[in-house]
């Protein structure tokens, strides 16, 4: 099988690298010329519990340079991603079946206006990795991680089948399931009412949950979300996802989520697919989530003023 990863970031490195580790033909592509260079130089470093494995991938920043796809899988930030399907046209034929895992709601969207639905198979993952450097990722969840899926429109055919047994073969737990939405706004509110606060309060997991006010913040911010899920057609019990949150940062107490890392490293976050999203949502059914207003707000203030940030003395 022929696969294109557009967008090789921390996640798209991931899906590549154990694809290209199965003798598939993979391509990743990216803006980044260095972290291309390297991939192209070097191989892909996939480090995993302190090993590295340099994987031989093919990586260029021209998606004319691959050709057409029997996959093509769109894993870039939600700001880039119109530009980047709009580059993967040259990748996409009639046969080609076009995945997104993307975080948040919106990208599905987009996508949708370039390239026909009954392509399109869309879905959420609880993998983990982190882009290190130019050419090198750290898979954080590998072996417990899991990702849910369904085509966008119809039933799953004989492309997609073959698209998820191909990553099945390469070690990932992919996985058909009609309900993909429902698990699409659960990893809203993991996103939204956990990620998103460590990003403002910049601590990991483990410091976050021993905080009694910040579980509060939590639990009111999952409540909200599931209040518009409702009205979207989404059932969901925000007890019980405030619970699941807390018992995975409890089994994760060091991790660093990218909306953190994001902060961390003055970059834009994604919090226009997650709380913003969800905002929007709001407004269309006549909802007020003032929680996660402020949260939102916090977030584009920092990105804003990152060049006259205070430091600690």
């Amino acid at each position: 099988m022929k696969v294109g990863i557009v967008g090789a970031g921390a996640m798209g490195c991931l899906f590549g690298g154990f694809l290209a580790r199965e003798l598939q033909e993979v391509w990743l592509v990216d803006i980044w010329k260095d972290h291309v260079n390297q991939i192209n130089e070097e191989g892909l470093c996939v480090r995993i519990k302190e090993k590295c494995e340099a994987i031989i991938i093919k990586a260029t920043t021209n998606p004319k340079d691959v050709g057409a796809c029997d996959l093509v899988v769109i894993s870039t930030k939600y700001d880039s991603t119109q530009d980047a399907v709009k580059d993967a046209l040259a990748m996409i034929s009639d046969e080609t079946v076009v995945v997104t895992l993307q975080n948040g709601l919106g990208n599905l969207d987009i996508i949708a206006e370039f390239v026909d639905e009954e392509k399109i198979v869309y879905g959420v993952t609880t993998l983990g990795s982190i882009l290190k450097g130019p050419g090198i990722i750290e898979a954080t969840v590998t072996d417990e991680g899991k990702t849910y899926l369904w085509p966008l429109k119809g039933e799953p055919n004989g492309k997609i089948r073959n698209a998820i047994d191909t990553f099945n073969h390469a070690g990932l737990n992919f996985i058909l399931s009609p309900d993909v939405k429902e698990r699409i706004w659960k990893k809203l509110c993991l996103n939204a009412g956990l990620s998103v606060p460590l990003a403002i309060f910049r601590l990991n997991c483990g410091d976050y949950i021993k905080q009694s006010h910040a579980l509060e913040l939590t639990r009111c911010l999952v409540s909200e979300i599931v209040t518009v899920a409702a009205m979207e057609g989404v059932k969901l019990d925000p007890e019980l996802i405030y619970q699941e949150i807390v018992e995975l940062a409890k089994k994760a107490p060091d991790h660093r989520t990218s909306a953190l890392l994001d902060i961390l490293n003055h970059r834009k976050t994604e919090i226009d697919v997650i709380n913003g999203a969800i905002l929007n949502k709001a407004k269309q059914n006549n909802i007020s989530i003032p929680y996660n207003s402020v949260v939102y707000s916090i977030i584009k203030v920092l990105e804003n003023t990152y060049d006259y940030r205070i430091e600690d003395l």
